[in-house]
C-alpha cells in the first residue's frame, strides 16, 4: 500500500512499506518509460525521490526521471537528474552511459562548452568503458561546431592514439582530416583518408553525419546515437576505393564544408598515386556538386599541371578546359598555359594549341618559357603540315638558346623537318649525331628516318643496316614494323629476296602488324619479281 509519494510511512522505517511501495513503484515507473509514457514515468519516479527511498531505488528513480524529463523535453530537469545521478553515483556502471544523455541535454539546452566537458569527461573516469571513445568524438565534433578549432583536434589526436580499433576513431580520423583542410593545414589532411581508405572503412562519411546532425538538430533522439562500424564494401560495389569511400558525400552524409573538403583531399591521394581515372572523375564530382568551392581553380590547376608531368594529355586537357570554362577569372600563368597548349597537340588539335602558343608569344614577357614554347611551335607547325615554319621554329630555338633542354629535345624535329624540306645532307648528319647518343624511342625513330633518308638517295645497303638495327630493338613497336618495311623494301632492291622474304613472314605471323605496312611490304615483295 501507500500512496506514490509514500505519505503515512515512518521516517525511520526505511525497510518498512515506503520502501516496498518505492520499489514497486519504481518498477511500474520503468515500465511506463519503456512505454513512452514519459509524463506517468516522471511523475513517480519524482515521487519516489521525494520519499525517504533506499539509495539502489533513488539510484533507479533517477535515472529513470532523468530519462523520462528527457523524453518530455524537459531538459533542464534531465540535465539535473543526469547531473545529480553522476554527483552521488560517478563512479557507477551507469555513469558513461549518463555522462552521454547529460551531454545531450546541454546540446538541447546550448550549452555547448558544459556539453564538450561532459563528454570529454568519460574518458578520464571511465578509459576502458567503450563509451569513452564515442564521448571524445562527441566531445570533439561539438568544440568543432563551436568553433574551437584547437580542442577538437586536441580531442581527435586522443581519441585516436588512444582507441584506434575503435568505431569512433574511423569518424575521428575522418573529422580529423576535415578539420586539417578547413584550418588550411592540407597536407596532413590526407593521411587519415589513406588510413580509412586502406582500411575499407566506406561507412566513415555515413557514420559521421549521424554524429554531426545529431548535434545539428539539437540531438533529438541523443541517447541513442552510436557509431555502429557498419561494413561498407559493397557500398559502391565494382567502383575503386577512392570513389567508394566519396560516395557517402556525394549522396548526403556530408555539409557544404566537409564535402568538398573530403572530395578535395581524395583528388590529392589521387594525384599523388597517379589514379587519374579516379581523380577525372572525383574533380568532376568536386567542381560540378560544389562549384563555389574557392579551392576548386587551385586544385584544377594542380590536377593539370600534374598529369601534364605525367603525360595524361587527355585528363589535361579536360582539367584546363573545365578550368577556363567554369572559373575565366583565374587566368592560367605561362607554364599551364603551354602544358594545355601541348595537350591540344597531343590530343589531335593543332589548330587551338596554335592559338594558345599564339597568346604565349603575345603576352609572356618573361624569357624563362621561350624555349619550351618554341618547341611545340615546331611541334605544331609539324602537325599543320608547315615544315619550313617548324623548321624556323627550331633554328630560332638553336640559335637564341643553345644550352636550353628543349634545344637538346628538339635535335630530332629539327632533323626531322629538315629532310621534309629537301635539306638531306644536312639531316643525315644530324640523325648521325642523333644517333650516337639516343636511346629508346629516339633512337628508333632517328635509325628509320636516316634509313629512309639513304634511300632516297638510292643508298640500301646502308639503309637496310639501320632499318635492321631499328627492327632487332622493338620488332613490335610502331618504329620496329617501320623498320621491317624499309628492310623489306631496302633487301629487294639489294636482290635479297630470300631476307626479304623472312622479314615479312615475321611481320605477317606478329598481331601487332599495322596491315597497312603489312600490305605495303607485300607489294614491294610483288615489285621485285
Amino acid at each position: 500500500g501507500g500512496s506514490p509519494g509514500g505519505g503515512g510511512v515512518s521516517p525511520g522505517s526505511p525497510s518498512g512499506p515506503s520502501a516496498v511501495s518505492a520499489s514497486v513503484m519504481l518498477d511500474q515507473a520503468r515500465a511506463d518509460l519503456a512505454d513512452r509514457n514519459y509524463a506517468s514515468a516522471l511523475s513517480r519516479a519524482e515521487s519516489i525521490l521525494q520519499s525517504l527511498a533506499t539509495p539502489s531505488v533513488n539510484r533507479g528513480a533517477l535515472l529513470v526521471a532523468g530519462e523520462a524529463a528527457y523524453g518530455k523535453k524537459d531538459y533542464v530537469l534531465a540535465a539535473r537528474r543526469y547531473g545529480e545521478f553522476l554527483s552521488k553515483n560517478g563512479h557507477d556502471p551507469a555513469a558513461p552511459q549518463i555522462a552521454l544523455a547529460l551531454g545531450w541535454a546541454e546540446v538541447r539546452l546550448g550549452q555547448l562548452d558544459r556539453a564538450q566537458k561532459t563528454w570529454a569527461q568519460i574518458s578520464h573516469v571511465f578509459p576502458d568503458d567503450e563509451r569513452a571513445p564515442l564521448g571524445l568524438l562527441l566531445s570533439a565534433q561539438a568544440a568543432m561546431q563551436a568553433g574551437d578549432n584547437r580542442a577538437a583536434w586536441q580531442r581527435l589526436d586522443d581519441l585516436v592514439k588512444r582507441y584506434p580499433n575503435s568505431p569512433s576513431a574511423g569518424v575521428g580520423r575522418l573529422s580529423r582530416s576535415v578539420l586539417a583542410m578547413k584550418s588550411g593545414r592540407e597536407k596532413e589532411a590526407g593521411p587519415d583518408l589513406r588510413e580509412l581508405i586502406q582500411t575499407r572503412q566506406f561507412c566513415a562519411g555515413y557514420e559521421r553525419h549521424t554524429v554531426v546532425e545529431g548535434l545539428a538538430s539539437g540531438g533529438a533522439d541523443a541517447p541513442l546515437i552510436r557509431v555502429d562500424g557498419r561494413n561498407c564494401q559493397l557500398l559502391a560495389a565494382g567502383s575503386p576505393p577512392l570513389q567508394q569511400f566519396a560516395e557517402p558525400f556525394l549522396n548526403g552524409a556530408g555539409d557544404a564544408e566537409t564535402s568538398p573538403a573530403v572530395l578535395h583531399t581524395l583528388v590529392r591521394l589521387g594525384t599523388e598515386d597517379r589514379l587519374w581515372t579516379d581523380v577525372q572523375a572525383l574533380s568532376s564530382d568536386l567542381v560540378t556538386g560544389f562549384p563555389t568551392y574557392p579551392a576548386n581553380p587551385t586544385l584544377l590547376a594542380t590536377v593539370a599541371g600534374q598529369a601534364a608531368a605525367d603525360r595524361q594529355w587527355p585528363l589535361v586537357r579536360g582539367t584546363y578546359e573545365q578550368l577556363l570554362a567554369r572559373y575565366p577569372s583565374s587566368p592560367l600563368k605561362t607554364p599551364a598555359r603551354l602544358d594545355y597548349a601541348e595537350s591540344l597537340l597531343r590530343t589531335g588539335s593543332p589548330t587551338i594549341a596554335q592559338s594558345q602558343l599564339t597568346q604565349v608569344a603575345a603576352t609572356d614577357r618573361s624569357r624563362d618559357q621561350v624555349p619550351r614554347r618554341l618547341y611545340l611551335q615546331g611541334q605544331v607547325y609539324e602537325a599543320l603540315g608547315r615544315p619550313q615554319d617548324a623548321l624556323a621554329a627550331y633554328e630560332e630555338l638553336r640559335r637564341d638558346h643553345p644550352r636550353a633542354e628543349w634545344t637538346a629535345e628538339s635535335l630530332l624535329p629539327r632533323a626531322r623537318t629538315m629532310d621534309a624540306v629537301g635539306q638531306r645532307q644536312q639531316a643525315r648528319a644530324l640523325f648521325e649525331r642523333i644517333l650516337k647518343g639516343a636511346e629508346g624511342d629516339v633512337y628508333s625513330e632517328a635509325a628509320v628516318r636516316l634509313g629512309e633518308n639513304l634511300t632516297a638517295d638510292g643508298q640500301h645497303a646502308i639503309a637496310v643496316r639501320w632499318f635492321l638495327t631499328a627492327a632487332y630493338l622493338n620488332p613490335d613497336s610502331t618504329w620496329g614494323q617501320r623498320a621491317q618495311l624499309g628492310a623489306v623494301r631496302g633487301l629487294v632492291a639489294t636482290g635479297d629476296r630470300a631476307t626479304a622474304d623472312a622479314i615479312y613472314r615475321r611481320m605477317e605471323a606478329s598481331s601487332a602488324t599495322d596491315p597497312d605496312l603489312l600490305s605495303r611490304a607485300r607489294t614491294a615483295l610483288e615489285a621485285g619479281n
